[in-house]
């Protein structure tokens, strides 16, 4: 019975059977349709249902019911119990025994099996030892590709069984043709039987009769090695019984799959299981036999097998006529395509595992197994081409008793330095080869496409493959410096592109670390063992890079130590060589890195900070001196300015202005040098840092067209190149800074659309980059500053809830060493605001509470934190108005309203004493945040104490 049939049986008996006895008559006449044999087949097991009882509708006792019943020949094992086990149908037959599929039925667990007795006339005393030899093999071993032995023991007459997992798969062979697979999908799955059977080997049993048949492969493609029914455990003293068993062991091997030392009768080793491999994989790959048709007379077979040399297995696919190979799928190309898929490589380690001599074929399963691997990701394999010489020296031996022995072994070490030192050079020819293909995809085609807009993608491909070669060359190169030098490299530029804040990037900051970690790593060593000049510039470059790279992550503290020996190493070499024009770079590139990193929980930051910017600027102005078109430096230099006009943004808002205007002229004059996309997006950023000037002094018009021309090129240079990832976040933030100067300015409806428009643009950001501190923090104050807008717009409660999405992030990042408690408390400023606004006088009452325990610490410092000057001049200056409002609610009493009048004068006075702490107030915060007015808490102070005056 087909399975097919029987799961029609099955399935319309389980119907039948929810209908009532007298009815199951014409719902059968209606089901059957016509067929009778069906019929009655159900009609037979309904009878068994009164014997069967409540078990009937179980899954293993029906099948037992049905094979009893429907069985063409009666089997006497069918429906027997052995041992635990309940026999249901038979799935197979082996050189000694018969398999059964069965299944527990001690009602201990349910579980179906492989069921394995002694075949019916196969009992002999040398037939069951060989299957109790088998039983043990199968117990010592415990692979995922080797079918489990679960059970065994004896029968009632004495014959001994296995019970084994059931492997419901096909043959390798059979499996591979059924699903079309590739070469290489092929050669995975001979690996893992590799592996099972190099474990036999580890645990001293060879199988000896390695074939398709004795390989099946499930639906899951884990391939299971099954029948050591003639498998032999090694054993160097038991030589004379391994003799007199040889014949025995002949009959039951299989000849096709057997090693010539098999057919012959002689000491069997584990060379035996790697020729039967060898003819595994020739079907496998070819479709056919290595031994191609054989005619004759069995001895002319025999001298066939042992003696004939395999016809390589790219030509034998080409004249073969049988089997299904991989070509038949016209995704191969047909045999011509599988023709060069097999050619060298895969004939050499076929060929070497299929020799004839023991001694000459691979020394170990593993070794074979190796070579295959090696051939999948594109190594030199240890199998070599046979030679002619070879042939004809081995020929001579077997043929020529009177060639002299000495003559045959000179020429075999002949042909063994011919053939190593040709391969020497061919493997050093195929180095050298992708070792000129990495550094020019690196350095060549990389570089050649760096500025093109829209290239970032293509740039992050093109440095992972060079990456993956140079890796692959390193591990047979150890201690080459050129080969670390150019590794180092390829691990700078891969970091650039994965997310490096000032490159073009894709985003990934964390693997832009890692990647500048190994590269210092690589530079570490060279430095250590190169006294170049060069070298020592590099390793500065590495140390910047990972400081860089960890204060963009959100991790200043961390980046202060790196930075620090990037500078001490960039001032010595400054020292010993003066005027170098790449010491010089390097120098004060990590002079603004330095005061970009800051100098977290240093009172004189500040001035710190300052200073590094300045000196920086020094360096460039003594090399523009010498190259005024110098891009690099012109670069630097405008950097530096910018640098500084931040630091004096807040002090002195003039001077800034003047720093911005002369970066602005120096980016422009950059752009009509390079095409670099990078100068382009620095004359945006001028824009827009003018424009936060205009913000400072309140002069909104003048900051709203200047972030205005900010936003058009940032528009232009997004849509060139939309994946990058560092012009996207730049967009972002000009869309937020125009929207929140729009606000300022009475622009409530553009304000809205371009602060919504930049949370669109930057959360995908966020979200794809969760490690990114610096995006992070940039999130949050776009959250705050949305919640401003929302506020000046009459829509507080989305306000508030903007503005608590902002402050978490920025509790988050303080965890972290981030220096983001002003932050926190300037958020909080904002919701009180907003509560404020919305009538929520307790909340907003509490927000500014909150924000003055946050802040009050930082002003102790000296000098004190400006961030945290603002938020506590803007929250007492909102109690203030909190009291005020409060004063003038209607129906109060006189003595009510003169204790809130009291408190808003002190709120106002204390708001007052912290403006004058604040050199050069703005009307923004350093942080960029809509700060409060001195002149407007000044005349709300005079109009609460003319109120008061008049209540008395």
């Amino acid at each position: 019975m087909t399975p097919e049939r029987w799961e029609k049986i099955k399935g319309l008996l389980g119907t039948v059977l929810e209908v009532t006895p007298e009815d199951r008559g014409s719902y059968l006449d209606q089901s059957c349709a016509g067929d009778e044999v069906l019929r009655r087949e159900v009609e037979v097991l309904l009878q068994r249902e009164p014997e069967l009882g409540s078990r009937f509708l179980n899954a293993e006792g029906l099948a037992v019911a049905a094979a009893t019943l429907f069985s063409d020949e009666p089997n006497p094992w069918i429906g027997r119990r052995v041992g635990a086990y309940q026999i249901v149908e038979q799935i197979g037959a082996g050189g000694m025994g018969e398999v059964y599929r069965a299944f527990r039925a001690d009602d201990q667990y349910r579980k179906e099996v492989a069921l394995k007795v002694i075949r019916g006339g196969q009992d002999s005393g040398s037939v069951i030892s060989r299957f109790k030899n088998e039983r043990q093999i199968l117990a010592s071993l415990d692979h995922p590709n080797i079918a489990r032995l679960l059970d065994g023991g004896t029968t009632s007459e004495g014959l001994p069984y296995l019970v084994m997992e059931l492997i419901a798969g096909q043959p390798m062979v059979e499996y591979c043709e059924a699903r079309k697979l590739s070469i290489s999908e092929r050669l995975g799955l001979f690996l893992q039987v590799c592996s099972a059977v190099q474990y036999a080997h580890q645990h001293l049993i060879i199988h000896r009769d390695i074939k398709p048949g004795n390989i099946l492969v499930p639906d899951d493609g884990v391939p299971k090695l099954l029948d050591f029914g003639i498998a032999k455990i090694v054993d160097a003293q038991n030589e004379l019984e391994q003799l007199q068993s040889t014949l025995t062991i002949f009959r039951v091997l299989t000849p096709q799959y057997a090693s010539p030392e098999q057919i012959k009768g002689e000491p069997i080793t584990t060379a035996s299981d790697v020729y039967s491999l060898g003819v595994v994989l020739y079907e496998l790959l070819t479709g056919r036999s290595p031994n191609g048709e054989i005619k004759g007379t069995s001895q002319d077979a025999i001298r066939a097998m042992c003696e004939s040399e395999a016809i390589k297995p790219s030509i034998a696919v080409r004249t073969s006529t049988g089997a299904t190979t991989a070509s038949d799928d016209s995704a191969q190309g047909g045999s011509e395509k599988l023709c060069k898929q097999l050619r060298g490589d895969l004939d050499n380690i076929i060929l070497t595992a299929l020799r004839k001599e023991p001694q000459r074929r691979y020394a170990s399963v593993e070794q074979f197994a190796e070579d295959i691997r090696r051939h999948l990701t594109d190594l030199p394999v240890l199998a070599r081409k046979d030679t002619a010489r070879y042939r004809s020296s081995k020929f001579l031996l077997r043929h020529k008793a009177g060639v002299a022995a000495a003559t045959v072994v000179v020429i075999v070490l002949v042909a063994g330095i011919v053939v190593t030192l040709r391969e020497a050079r061919v493997a050093q020819r195929r180095f050298d080869d992708v070792r000129a293909l990495a550094n020019s995809l690196i350095f060549d085609v990389h570089d050649s496409i760096k500025d093109l807009p829209g290239s970032t993608p293509a740039r992050k491909i093109i440095v992972d493959r060079a990456l993956q070669y140079l890796n692959v060359l390193a591990h047979e190169s150890a201690g080459d410096v050129g080969l670390q030098r150019e590794l180092a490299s390829a691990y700078e530029r891969v970091g650039s592109v994965q997310g490096d804040y000032l490159e073009n990037n894709l985003g990934d900051a964390e693997g832009t670390l890692a990647s500048y970690r190994k590269a210092l790593a690589l530079r570490q060593q060279i430095a250590r063992a190169s006294k170049d000049l060069q070298d020592r510039i590099a390793l500065a470059q590495e140390y910047r890079l990972v400081a860089h790279q960890l204060w963009a992550n959100g991790d200043p503290r961390a980046a202060r130590e790196p930075i620090a020996k990037a500078i001490a190493i960039s001032e010595a070499l400054n020292t010993e060589k003066a005027e170098d024009l790449k010491i010089l770079y390097e120098l004060a590139f990590d002079y603004e890195v330095s005061g970009r990193i800051g100098y977290p929980g240093d009172t004189s930051a500040t001035q710190k900070v300052l200073q590094d910017y300045r000196r920086g600027l020094d360096v460039n102005e003594i090399v523009l001196k010498l190259k005024p078109n110098d891009i690099h430096w012109l670069h630097g230099y405008s950097t530096d300015l910018g640098s500084v006009g931040n630091m004096l943004e807040a002090s002195d808002p003039a001077e800034a202005l003047r720093s911005y205007q002369k970066e602005l002229e120096i980016d422009r004059r950059l752009t009509q040098l390079s095409s670099d996309v990078r100068f382009k997006r620095s004359v945006a950023i001028d824009y827009g840092e003018i424009a936060s000037v205009h913000d400072d002094l309140g002069e909104y018009q003048a900051a709203v067209k200047n972030n205005s021309k900010d936003l058009a090129i940032y528009d232009e240079l997004v849509r060139s190149d939309p994946k990058n990832v560092l012009l996207q976040q730049g967009f972002a933030i000009t869309y937020m800074n125009t929207g929140a100067t729009c606000a300022r300015a009475g622009q409530i409806a553009r304000a809205l659309e371009y602060s919504k428009r930049a949370l669109e643009i930057m959360q995908p950001l966020v979200v794809s980059a969760p490690p990114n501190g610096f995006q992070r923090g940039v999130f949050a104050a776009m959250l705050v500053i949305r919640g401003t807008i929302l506020t000046r717009a009459g829509n507080p409660d989305s306000a508030i809830t903007q503005i608590e999405q902002g402050r978490t992030i920025y509790e988050a990042l303080s965890k972290t060493g981030a220096k983001n408690v002003s932050n926190i408390a300037e958020a909080d400023v904002k919701s009180g605001e907003a509560a404020l606004k919305a009538g929520h006088d307790q909340k907003a009452s509490d927000y500014f509470h909150r924000a003055l325990t946050i802040a009050e610490p930082s002003i102790a410092t000296d000098p004190p934190d400006l961030d945290a000057l603002y938020a506590i001049a803007d929250a007492h200056s909102g109690l203030g108005d909190l009291s005020l409002t409060k004063a003038r609610h209607a129906g109060i009493r006189a003595e009510r309203r003169k204790s809130y009048l009291s408190e808003a004068r002190s709120y106002y006075q204390k708001s007052l004493e912290t403006w004058r702490r604040i050199p050069h107030p703005n009307h923004t915060s350093p942080s960029s945040f809509q700060a409060g007015d001195p002149v407007v808490v000044a005349k709300e102070l005079k109009e609460t104490e003319t109120a008061l005056a008049d209540m008395h």
